[in-house]
Parts: C-alpha cells; sequence; structure tokens
C-alpha cells in the first residue's frame, strides 16, 4: 500500500513540474497516470480524485479539449469539484470542443445548472452561464428562474439568494440585486460579501 502511495505522489509530483514548466500535456499524461495508479485494487488507497481533476486542467492548457473534458466529468463524477472550479474549466472546455456546433454546446447547460445548484454563489459558475445564453444566442435572462426555482425549494438558503444576486448584477438589474443580498444579510449576518454589494449597488444607483 505504501509503495503505490508513493508512486501516486511520485507521478502527481512530476505532473506539477511538468505544469510548472508548461509542458502541459505531460503534466495530463503523468495527473492521469497518478489516478489510474490509485484506482488499482492492490493500492488499496483512496481515488486520486485530485489528480484526474488536475489531468483535465492540464489538457485544457494543452488545447486537448475532448481529453479536458472527459477527465473533468470524470472529477464530477467522483465528487471532486475544486469548490466549483471545476464548472468554469469544464465549461471553457466544452465550449471550445463545441463552438460550431450549438447543439452539443447547448448541453452545458445540464452540467452548469449542477454547478450553479451545488455553489450558487460562485461568480464564475455565473459568468459561464450567461456566456453559453449569449453564445447560443438567447436570452441570460433565462438564467433567474432556475435560480429561483430552487429558491423556492429553499427559501432560506442564503447562498441561492447570493448566486441570484450576482446573477442580477450581472445582467445589471441593480435594484433586483440589492433586494437579493439584502436577503442574504438578512438569512447571514456574517457575509461580509452581501455588504459589500450592498453598498456597492447604493452607490451605484445613485
Amino acid at each position: 500500500k505504501e509503495g503505490f502511495s508513493a508512486i501516486v505522489n511520485s507521478l502527481a509530483k512530476q505532473a506539477g513540474s511538468n505544469y510548472t514548466l508548461r509542458k502541459y500535456k505531460e503534466a495530463a499524461d503523468a495527473f492521469e497516470r497518478a489516478f489510474e495508479v490509485s484506482l488499482m485494487p492492490a493500492a488499496a488507497m483512496p481515488i486520486d480524485t485530485m489528480s484526474i481533476y488536475n489531468a483535465g486542467y492540464s489538457a485544457y492548457f494543452a488545447g486537448d479539449y475532448a481529453r479536458s473534458c472527459a477527465d473533468l466529468f470524470k472529477a464530477e463524477e467522483l465528487g471532486y469539484y475544486q469548490d466549483g472550479e471545476l464548472y468554469n474549466v469544464l465549461y471553457n472546455s466544452f465550449r471550445s470542443l463545441n463552438e460550431n456546433n450549438k447543439t452539443e454546446l447547448a448541453k452545458a447547460k445540464d452540467f452548469l445548472l449542477r454547478g450553479l445548484q451545488r455553489f450558487p454563489g460562485n461568480a464564475n459558475i455565473i459568468t459561464c452561464f450567461t456566456d453559453l445564453y449569449l453564445a447560443l444566442g438567447e436570452n441570460p435572462e433565462d438564467v433567474v428562474p432556475m435560480v429561483q426555482a430552487a429558491i423556492e425549494k429553499e427559501p432560506d438558503n442564503a447562498m441561492l439568494w447570493y448566486g441570484l444576486g450576482s446573477i442580477y448584477k450581472a445582467l445589471n438589474r441593480n435594484a433586483d440585486a440589492l433586494d437579493a443580498f439584502n436577503k442574504v444579510a438578512e438569512l447571514n449576518p456574517k457575509n461580509a460579501a452581501a455588504y459589500y454589494y450592498i453598498g456597492y449597488l447604493y452607490v451605484a444607483q445613485g
């Protein structure tokens, strides 16, 4: 078991060095091998979900978008989200892979919605959603009902309200954004970001 763990750590270290040197393909190769070793029954160790995420991340920078998507979908399946950043990288890979195929690109709505449900306050996911709707020639306002539906199920979820406020802010609906951030402050008085945006929006409204 310790031998397998040492191999995984060595491969991950090698991958990290390659990434630092901008050898992204080699980094992705090593991260994938680290992940594969951790899957071996004889290893008897936790699955190295971080490495499969890092493999997808590296593959994105290598310009291998199909590989990036495959690795990142695997990371999502295994529950590794990197605080929601997975969905940002996955979207950018998926968009690059399908930029000339709107039918396929529209499928990004499914995983972005999963990301938004898991990380409603993640500004990058909201930005991706808005970009997707614009790329498809659709109205980004359509994102709003998705979050509102989630709020109906969890009306006391401060992060959902934060997500809604962030979407309104991105759409320049400042009055609605202010209402949403005020709700965040009501539900979670310790949320400093909510107070920041409340002040920002008051100033923006003059």
